[in-house]
């Protein structure tokens, strides 16, 4: 990454200072733009938060942000609109940051690679959890720990909030795939409540929503007309 400082002279955009300002194709500027208009605006963001690029490599270059406020799976995807050439974003949860990846031409957008096939057995302390939901969070946690980019072991603890959910919160060491998280939370949309990227405490938040009361979701209301 650039190491020089650069101030930014622009109010609306006083929280960031940007390391050696990128020297990018229009397109490209217009989503660095917008993607510090809207990191700015988000609650929370502070006078710490500071922006780096770097094109040194042949296919892509790479904006890291760093000092992050506390984040919304929802941000990820939003940001991921700002741009149709965004290969992907990863989370460092330790170091309060996260890079994204950005093609630098259409011609070298190639389709994702598939993500590793796992045969490692997890155990989870499950005690708190019902027994008709086990089955359901054991899979959800397992998925996690399957992502390719999880090298080492992660730390997890979970909460019972009845009646309803449970909170799971993750302490990961590596970096976090926005892409795999992504499938994770599609694959389990009907259990997981929200993802919330707690960055000024290094945790990942899951809200799960238990089996027994997705039940009362499930039933159709009909207005009569």
């Amino acid at each position: 990454m650039q190491d020089e400082s650069d101030a930014l002279g622009n109010s609306e955009h006083e929280h960031f200072v940007i390391k050696k300002k990128p020297e990018l194709e229009s397109s490209d500027q217009t989503f660095v733009d917008k993607l510090i208009r809207y990191i700015t605006t988000m609650e929370g963001a502070s006078n710490d938060i500071n922006i780096r690029t770097n094109q040194s490599f042949k296919n892509k270059y790479v904006v890291q942000l760093t000092n992050l406020p506390k984040m919304k799976l929802q941000d990820f995807q939003n940001i991921e609109m700002l741009s149709m050439r965004i290969k992907n974003i990863f989370i460092y949860m330790s170091d309060h940051k996260m890079e994204i990846e950005v093609w630098k031409n259409k011609k070298d957008i190639k389709t994702k690679k598939r993500g590793r096939v796992s045969s490692i057995i997890y155990e989870w302390n499950l005690d708190n959890v019902s027994e008709e939901d086990r089955k359901m969070v054991k899979n959800i946690l397992n998925s996690f720990a399957d992502m390719d980019t999880i090298e080492c072991q992660f730390h997890a603890d979970l909460k019972s909030e009845p009646p309803n959910y449970y909170v799971v919160h993750i302490m990961p060491m590596d970096k976090i795939s926005y892409k795999q998280l992504k499938d994770i939370r599609f694959s389990y949309r009907t259990f997981i409540e929200n993802i919330v990227f707690d960055f000024p405490k290094n945790i990942i938040e899951l809200k799960i929503q238990r089996v027994g009361s997705k039940l009362q979701y499930r039933k159709k209301v009909v207005i009569k007309k």
